[in-house]
This record gives structure tokens, C-alpha cells and sequence, in this order.
């Protein structure tokens, strides 16, 4: 054990006075730390009261936690003064209602990991995890809104819908879709006799519980609890879901956009190829790879023909809708262990594992006729691709390094263009 300034370092199964030290514990909370043990990791059963009579609580176990809050402070407070006075003061954890210590215990196990924010599976898992302790039920799934159509993709699940990840529902289809419209928390008895979305197959068999994700009014995703072995959902069961959706929702949103920030670290955002960061990263560990198994390695640089005068004939949209199709057809006819890279304005680069030249040609072969066979059109104007030049090299026998397989990648393909250039009237 190890104590820093406003935070106890334990492991998992060390219990130790929450009278310890603790410089990070708010005063308004202090109340709640006396004499009572303090742990890092709490299971749903261990935040249950152990005696109504004694006042002895689990929740005291809260104080000094990673998970101080004002939704916290405000479910362990007194009511405001009747004069309108701000005096907060906590109150004793005996006289909290079974529904506080439920949302209490939900909001404490959800923030206790917050690294958790950074890894948007893992987020979305511990949140399922969480509410299924909670509620005792069989099965729960989140579903995130992609912005760009506006459908609800079933993104983490456990249960019935595990199966099921990866589904999309259309905004107003089905239950999902219709309580994202209606951005409230709703209740349905009897799920097989509910309106249901077209995806959703087999029909739920019990009682749901459905929420809306929400972040300033506007929906980001949905929640969804069932449990056939349930009579109903009742009205504490509602008003836990009311009272946690907040935190579930900035919760999954923080989560979300980090992956959103990581892929934009990683892609194009023109060509939806990676990107020239990415793809030196990758070079290097395929290269270590390959020297270390002893194995071939190719890399490609490919080069659009004429993109200067297609954008001064047709426009610069057009000349970005034939770097897209450059990079849809890349990515649609070369190998899933294929990496390609957008590596500079009109060039492209691909990365071939285990690969030799010889194949690397009769697979690039398939894809520059894939490309020359492309039409490209813009604003009703349609052109035919303009071709493309390429050079490859292969480790080891064209260099050791990512320098050397660069320079003789490069070299041929300035060779393929200046012959084309050549043969220019």
C-alpha cells in the first residue's frame, strides 16, 4: 500500500481505514469515510445495505472513491435550507431510500475504472456489465446513431442480442428507433406484441426497459434491457435508468469520440485509405516482421495520371472523386492483410506481407485493369480514369530498409512517368 497526495494506491482485495489520510476527500463528504473501510473494486451485492438497524452501510465505502460527483453529493444531501441558504450537508448513508443506494451503487461501479473512456469497447461493455448487476436481468444493448445515416447501430450487447452486433435499425423503426423520436424512458410489458424493427429476430420474449442517450437534447444512441424471466419493470426501475442516463450517455459519448479521434489519426479523411502516418508505422513493423521470419516483403507506390488536368478540365471536385474511386478500388481488390495508404496528394502507397514480386504483380495487374476500367462522374460530367503509374520493390532483394525499398520503389515509378511523358505528343 501507498499513500500520495489525495489518492490511496491498494490492490484489489487490501482493506484499509478510510480514516487513513486522504487529502482528495471533499468535506462535505467526510461524514461518510468515518470509520468505515474503504476498497477500490466493489461488486453490486457488496454496495447492498448490511443493516438497516445499526446504520452500518457499504455506500460510506463511496467517500474518497475515483467517483465524487455532484450526482452523488446531491443523492447523500439534505434538502435545501428553507431560507434558500446553498448549506449542503451530507446525510447519515442509513437514511438513504433503497432507489438512492441503487443509483448510487450504479454510478459509483460505473466510474470506477476511468481509463475505461479511452477504449470504447470496453466502455460500452462495463456499462452492460453494470446494468445487468443491477437489474438482474438477461440481456442489455447499447445502440450508437452513425451520423452520417442516422440509423441506430447496435454496437455492444450481452444475451439474446450478442449475436445481433453490428445490426443497423432505422430512425421511427421498431421500439429502438421509435424511443430515440420520443427521447424518454419507456416501459413494454409484453415485447412480443410490440412494433419491432425488421432486423429484430426472434421478437423479445418479456418485459423491456428502454432508454434514450442523450447529449443536450440530442439523442446519441439507445439503451436496451430484457428479462423474460421478469413479471414487469417497475416504477424504481424507471427512475434508476432516469437517474443514470446522464452519466451512461457522456460516458459512451467520451468513449466515442475518442475512437472517432483515434481513426482520424489512422485515415484520409478523402479517400476513407489510411494515412502517410499510419502507413510508415506499419512499413516498419512489417519490415521487423519479415526480418525476423525471414519472409518477403513489397511495397507499391501508385501515381494518377493526369490528376492536374482533370482538375483544371472538370473541376477539384471531380479530382477528388477520382482519388476516391483511386482508393474504393484498392481497397475493394487487394488482400485483407493489404495496407493502403494515401501517401501523398495524387500518390498511393500499399504495403504486401509475405509477398514476393512476382505475385505482387499478377495481383496489381487485376487492380490497374480494375482502374482503368473506371468511370468517373461529377456533377452529371463523366470522364474515364486517366490511368495510373507504379513502381514496387521487394525485401530483401531490392533493400533492408524502408529508405531503400522507398528509393527503388520510387525510382521506377518516375521512370514509368517519364516514359509516358515521352511518348506525349
Amino acid at each position: 500500500m501507498a499513500h500520495q497526495r489525495g489518492r490511496l494506491t491498494v490492490n484489489d482485495q487490501q482493506e484499509i481505514p478510510a480514516a487513513s489520510p486522504n487529502d482528495g476527500l471533499p468535506p462535505q463528504l467526510s461524514p461518510m469515510a468515518a470509520d468505515v473501510p474503504h476498497r477500490v473494486h466493489l461488486s453490486m451485492a457488496e454496495t447492498r445495505p448490511r443493516s438497516e438497524e445499526s446504520g452500518e452501510s457499504p455506500l460510506g465505502r463511496y467517500a474518497g472513491g475515483p467517483f465524487l460527483t455532484e450526482e452523488v453529493l446531491r443523492l447523500t444531501s439534505k434538502p435545501a435550507e428553507p431560507d434558500g441558504s446553498e448549506t449542503v450537508q451530507a446525510c447519515p448513508t442509513n437514511d438513504l431510500t433503497p432507489l438512492q443506494r441503487r443509483i448510487i451503487a450504479v454510478l459509483f461501479r460505473l466510474g470506477q475504472e476511468p481509463r475505461l473512456l479511452l477504449d470504447f469497447p470496453a466502455a460500452l461493455k462495463r456499462a452492460i456489465d453494470v446494468l445487468i448487476d443491477a437489474y438482474e436481468c438477461e440481456s442489455c444493448a447499447i445502440f450508437i446513431q452513425d451520423e452520417a445515416t442516422g440509423e441506430m447501430v447496435l454496437e455492444a450487447a450481452a444475451g439474446r442480442l450478442a449475436e445481433a452486433i453490428g445490426v443497423r435499425i432505422a430512425r421511427a423503426d421498431g421500439l429502438v428507433g421509435n424511443v430515440a423520436l420520443e427521447k424518454t424512458v419507456r416501459v413494454v410489458q409484453n415485447g412480443k406484441d410490440a412494433p419491432r424493427a425488421r432486423v429484430e429476430k426472434p421478437p423479445p420474449s418479456g418485459p423491456l426497459l428502454l432508454a434514450p442517450l442523450t447529449i443536450n437534447d440530442t439523442v446519441f444512441g439507445a439503451l436496451l434491457l430484457e428479462d423474460p424471466r421478469q413479471g414487469t419493470f417497475g416504477d424504481e426501475d424507471v427512475r434508476l435508468l432516469e437517474e443514470v442516463q446522464g452519466y451512461l450517455s457522456a460516458m459512451a459519448e467520451v468513449a466515442h469520440l475518442y475512437r472517432q479521434a483515434e481513426l482520424a489519426a489512422m485515415y484520409d479523411g478523402l479517400t476513407g485509405v489510411h494515412n502517410y502516418r499510419y502507413f510508415h508505422e506499419r512499413l516498419q513493423q512489417e519490415l521487423s516482421r519479415s526480418q525476423r521470419h525471414g519472409m518477403s516483403l513489397t511495397i507499391v507506390l501508385i501515381d494518377v495520371d493526369d490528376l492536374k488536368r482533370i482538375n483544371d478540365t472538370f473541376g477539384h471536385l471531380a479530382g477528388d472523386e477520382t482519388l476516391r474511386a483511386v482508393g474504393r478500388v484498392l481497397l475493394h481488390n487487394l488482400r485483407a492483410s493489404d495496407v493502403v495508404a494515401r501517401y501523398g496528394g495524387d500518390e498511393f502507397a500499399i504495403i504486401m506481407p509475405q509477398t514476393g514480386k512476382e505475385e505482387a504483380v499478377r495481383v496489381l495487374r487485376r487492380v490497374m485493369q480494375r482502374l482503368d476500367g473506371e468511370s468517373i462522374t461529377q456533377e452529371g460530367k463523366s470522364f474515364t480514369f486517366p490511368g495510373c503509374s507504379m513502381g514496387l520493390s521487394t525485401y530483401p532483394q531490392d533493400g533492408l530498409s524502408a529508405v531503400d525499398l522507398f528509393a527503388v520503389a520510387d525510382g521506377l515509378l518516375y521512370e514509368k512517368k517519364r516514359g509516358k511523358l515521352d511518348r506525349t505528343p
